[in-house]
């Protein structure tokens, strides 16, 4: 058992309240058909910059203008000033094995290898009006991209290209309601963009048969995304925060969807050559995205020169299918599931602030079933780092990074049939961020 001796009466009344409003919540998220789902890993990226370095446990702290809205906008409230913060992950080393196993190591070795991909994961800017906090915030909540063979031996040549990304972008406000509780409201407008290309290459000398198959799947979503937060400040050393993502309202989704298989046979009699073409070509289709609801708790501990936070988050389950087309379409099936995270602060010098963090980025696909052809299961784990330098103009300069990574299998074509495969991803991100409070 907690022992909460050290509060007084009315701060522990208000903790029960808070918890009260915590499983009023959770029931109502629960309910069948409310809440919606669209990516498989829902930490990939850590938005802000003090956020990020605490591993995404912010939801009961405030001071990052970037990753404050996207976590619990309440905390906003607390700020004082106006604040502008950038937070860019300028190398973001994405090393993704499909079909093979490898050992872990093999990664970090060849990190300064092939392809580097710049994202502007997240920016924000602050300022007040009378007692409101109001403000504007841009993230990239959700990159993921492949490009490469999953399949190489012996007659079969298979190959995967795909780009999963979104942009939010929204206005948020933030008000004390006492001296000890604030609230807080975000409203983002999501933008989608995923293409997956697929070539599959079979040659089959003892039969005189070659089958080659390709696919292309495009799908642009858009929808809004509102977020609520609660925070409550028991005392100056401790704090809670509570926050809501409710599920998307999709606003609009086109797609498109092309394939062509070709089998080419030759006769044993008279070298001649049998061509069978099948193409499928559907340029305008309808879509679907949906952004799954969460809900997360957190808790914080400080006093200066540490900050310990701890955070947990539930998201929530749902069935679609991601294109109106009964043949090709494909079933997106997601599972009840939770992550967390935890996350250290320490300030050894007024100009100088030192963090680092842990977290989980758990799969919502819990069965993979071939007939849906689609989807992966890759349950993952985070450390994140980054330290803050502060001029003496206020100016905050953050530089670190994070990493994320794990093993598990996913769904893809080979041989000319959908089949499960293994997977492994590491996902290296150096962080680069600059803010200005005045």
């Amino acid at each position: 058992m907690i022992n909460f001796s050290f509060l007084s009466f009315s701060n522990k009344v208000q903790l029960k309240i808070i918890f009260l409003k915590f499983i009023i919540l959770l029931n109502l998220l629960l309910t069948p058909n409310f809440v919606f789902a669209a990516f498989a890993n829902y930490n990939s990226i850590l938005i802000g910059d003090q956020a990020a370095g605490l591993g995404g446990a912010y939801t009961a702290l405030y001071g990052d203008t970037a990753g404050g809205p996207y976590y619990n906008p309440a905390g906003l409230a607390w700020m004082e000033g106006n604040s502008f913060s950038a937070s860019v992950s300028i190398y973001k080393k994405f090393d993704t094995v499909i079909g093979s196993e490898e050992d872990f190591i093999k990664a970090p070795l060849r990190v300064n290898q092939g392809f580097f991909q710049s994202i502007p994961s997240s920016t924000g800017s602050l300022f007040k009006y009378e007692d409101f906090t109001l403000g504007m915030s841009i993230v990239v909540p959700d990159y993921e991209t492949f490009k490469g063979d999953i399949s190489n031996a012996g007659n079969n040549t298979s190959t995967l290209s795909y780009l999963d990304q979104s942009l939010w972008v929204g206005g948020t406000a933030a008000k004390k309601i006492d001296k000890w509780n604030s609230l807080g409201l975000t409203v983002y407008y999501t933008a989608r963009d995923y293409n997956r290309t697929v070539q599959d290459r079979t040659v089959d000398i003892p039969n005189n048969t070659v089958n080659l198959y390709s696919e292309e799947k495009s799908i642009l979503g858009n929808s809004v995304v509102i977020i609520l937060g609660h925070q409550h400040h028991f005392n100056q050393y401790f704090f809670s925060g509570l926050s809501v993502r409710l599920p998307s309202i999709e606003i609009s989704g086109t797609g498109s969807y092309f394939s062509n298989e070709v089998k080419t046979q030759k006769s044993t009699t008279d070298n001649s050559y049998a061509l069978s073409i099948t193409p499928v070509s559907q340029p305008s289709l309808a879509s679907h995205t949906r952004i799954p609801g969460k809900i997360s708790l957190g808790f914080a501990y400080q006093d200066f020169p540490i900050k310990i936070s701890l955070d947990g988050s539930i998201y929530f389950a749902e069935k679609y299918f991601d294109i109106d087309l009964p043949t090709y379409r494909s079933k997106v099936q997601h599972q009840l599931m939770g992550n967390g995270a935890f996350g250290i602060e320490y300030q050894p010098l007024p100009n100088l602030i030192l963090r680092t963090g842990w977290f989980t980025n758990l799969t919502s696909y819990k069965n993979l079933n071939i007939d849906d052809k689609y989807g992966d299961r890759v349950d993952q784990l985070g450390w994140a780092a980054n330290f803050t330098f502060i001029t003496k103009e206020q100016v905050h300069f953050t530089f670190g990074g994070y990493y994320v990574g794990g093993r598990g299998k996913s769904i893809q074509r080979i041989n000319q049939e959908y089949t499960i495969s293994s997977e492994m991803q590491q996902v290296f991100t150096m962080l680069l961020s600059t803010s200005y409070a005045f």
